[in-house]
């Protein structure tokens, strides 16, 4: 079996998924000030809190959830509203 990258690269080919260290936010470190809270993102949205945690629970907007806490990336908010349909 092969070790380190090696077997990762083997396990992604193998998935046919894109490797996590290929993927632009992993190239450029991320600040404070590129992490919103849904509340951020509603006034960004000018939408209900309660709408953008709706949105993001049915994979509307993409977000991360560690713990309780759901957190968004603003630069793939902004993809979403810039045309990214990716994320319906």
């Amino acid at each position: 079996m092969a070790t380190g990258t090696a077997a990762l690269d083997e396990r992604t080919r193998r998935s046919g998924s894109m490797s996590v260290l290929t993927t632009p936010a992993a190239l450029a470190p991320l600040t404070a000030a590129d992490v919103l809270c849904a509340g951020e993102v509603a006034e960004l949205l000018h939408a209900p809190v309660s709408t953008v945690h709706d949105w993001a629970r049915r994979g509307l907007l993409p977000s991360r959830k560690i713990g309780r806490r759901r957190l968004y990336i603003r630069q793939q908010i902004e993809a979403v509203l810039l045309g990214g349909d990716e994320f319906r």
